[in-house]
């Protein structure tokens, strides 16, 4: 077997050749325009689909089941989730911020940010979803789990469209 360190040095030539210009771009168009409350009402109702689910397992084997606290966890960063992104949204159209048809770099930093804790909200109400689906056999915790990893994803992919309109104002596109 190939030590790391001889894997490091094959691919050492291919990396070279790469810079970090040429090999990592974002994608085109105006991504504070995404960033919207319109937006993230998408990640609530993928939320609130996830937590139909986790409440009834948390119900079901939150108490007593053999990982009581798998269920319950998930369950609680779900919810966790929820309320930051409800945060977000009522941030967003708050009257301190002035109106605005998209969000504005400087608003776009701090939802990044925002967003960065429902991220990791979901990850680990993932980790509690898999535990809770496979001691219980719930089929309700499977169900919170798929629709939590559908919440990551666009939650992750709005953080970072969130972060690219903050630094593409102050850098450039």
């Amino acid at each position: 077997m190939a030590s790391h360190a001889a894997l490091a040095q094959a691919s050492a030539p291919e990396a070279a050749s790469c810079s970090a210009e040429s090999s990592l771009s974002s994608p085109g168009g105006d991504q504070c325009a995404v960033i919207t409350p319109e937006e993230l009402m998408q990640l609530l109702i993928l939320l609130d689909e996830a937590l139909v689910h986790a409440a009834a397992d948390d119900e079901a084997n939150g108490t007593t089941g053999a990982y009581a606290t798998a269920a319950q966890y998930q369950h609680t960063l779900l919810l966790s989730a929820r309320e930051r992104v409800d945060g977000t949204i009522e941030w967003l159209e708050s009257p301190a911020l002035a109106p605005s048809e998209t969000t504005t770099p400087n608003e776009a930093g701090p939802v990044g940010f925002r967003l960065l804790d429902v991220v990791r909200d979901l990850v680990y109400a993932g980790h509690w979803a898999g535990i809770s689906a496979v001691h219980h056999k719930s089929v309700e915790a499977q169900s919170a789990f798929e629709l939590g990893a559908q919440a990551l994803e666009l939650a992750n992919e709005l953080r970072a469209r969130a972060y690219r309109c903050y630094i593409n104002a102050y850098i450039g596109a």
